[in-house]
């Protein structure tokens, strides 16, 4: 009998002991497995992360691209409109400087007139009206008697020549045969924006090219 329950007490304890071991088994094999999900789950997230932040710089380099063309143009954009300024001024001061000068305006006048005198006339006598600001008037005339010996820029027996001094800014006017031709600083200033226009903005198209390239 008393081998019979000591058997008994080792049975359960040698069942306790496996179940035992068993449970702790068990309780390994599910940590184990956590922990590789978590390890997953950890480099999921961390790829997740780095390609959230590949894209992410991407998107900001992008910005930062459209951000600096649109700053280079808005930058382009100022440089011409001031080169255009400043080769306006350019031009209206040297052409001012020629424009009040009485002798340039004498001779121009006095080739203009001598050819508008040397084209068929015919009978009638026609009158040629030169219109000049008021102190550029006196100029003139004492400019085409020391020079051309006379007060009047060019006259003959089919040709009257009227000088006036109403001209508001430098340069001059003239009317023949219902025609009138200004030549003023922004006449010849407009004139000559519209050729440099042009060019200066190819130089700055070829600059900004080049420097894409």
């Amino acid at each position: 009998m008393g081998q019979t329950i000591q058997a008994f007490v080792d049975k359960i304890r040698t069942e306790g002991v496996q179940a035992g071991q068993k449970e702790a088994d068990d309780l390994l094999t599910q940590a184990r497995k956590q922990a590789e999900e978590i390890i997953a789950q950890a480099d999921r997230e961390k790829d997740k992360v780095l390609a959230d932040a590949k894209t992410e710089a991407a998107n900001i380099l992008t910005r930062g691209k459209t951000e600096l063309g649109l700053a280079a143009r808005d930058a382009v954009g100022k440089l011409r409109d001031a080169l255009g300024r400043a080769v306006q001024a350019v031009l209206a001061g040297g052409t001012r400087a020629n424009l009040e000068d009485e002798a340039f305006v004498g001779k121009v006048l006095h080739e203009i007139i001598t050819q508008y005198g040397h084209a068929e006339l015919g009978e009638n006598r026609k009158t040629f009206v030169i219109n000049v600001p008021e102190q550029m008037r006196q100029k003139l005339v004492d400019w085409a008697l020391a020079h051309i010996g006379t007060g009047n820029l060019h006259e003959s027996e089919h040709l009257t020549i009227d000088l006036q001094g109403t001209l508001a800014q430098a340069g001059f006017e003239y009317s023949a045969s219902d025609a009138t031709v200004e030549v003023t600083v922004d006449s010849v200033v407009e004139v000559l924006s519209e050729l440099v226009g042009p060019t200066v903005r190819e130089i700055l198209d070829a600059a900004m090219a080049e420097n894409k390239g």
